[in-house]
């Protein structure tokens, strides 16, 4: 399968569901400038951090039966992927505080939990990175 790659996923009945529908029209459309792609109570929801509301009126053209509200956001997923990978290095010294790190699709940041948020190293991350993070206080997993 050639395209296999590019196929959404699909529901029980086997047609794709909108929101990767619309997850794969919006990469298509403006790949630097999305931001995140998420769904609630049937609504899409779509993030992008430049010409909103014309990619809003491509989407809702390409997809006239499904509800598909679009906002602005401050940082594309590609923005935040890149600090996400750059503090995971951080996370990964055996020194480091971070003891968690994500994002959602309908997040604007990435959240970094930290043991102790007045930390060097967590005004690092804040000073480094600005609002493509929260930080915030978090406990290690405990393993059983």
């Amino acid at each position: 399968m050639a395209n296999s790659e590019h196929r959404a996923p699909s529901t029980p009945n086997g047609s794709a569901r909108p929101e990767d529908q619309v997850r794969i029209a919006a990469i298509t459309l403006a790949p630097e400038a999305l931001g995140g792609v998420s769904e609630a109570n049937g609504v899409v929801w779509v993030g992008f951090t430049e010409n909103a509301e014309t990619y809003a009126e491509e989407l809702r053209r390409r997809f006239p039966g499904v509800r598909i509200n679009v906002r602005t956001v401050r940082h594309s997923g590609i923005e935040l992927a890149r600090v996400e990978a750059a503090i995971a290095v951080v996370m990964r010294r055996p020194t480091s505080g971070i003891v968690s790190l994500g994002r959602h699709d309908e997040d604007d940041f990435i959240r970094v939990g930290v043991l102790d948020p007045a930390s060097e190293e967590s005004e690092k991350i804040r000073a480094r990175f600005g609002g493509a993070v929260r930080v915030q206080r978090d406990e290690p997993l405990k393993l059983c």
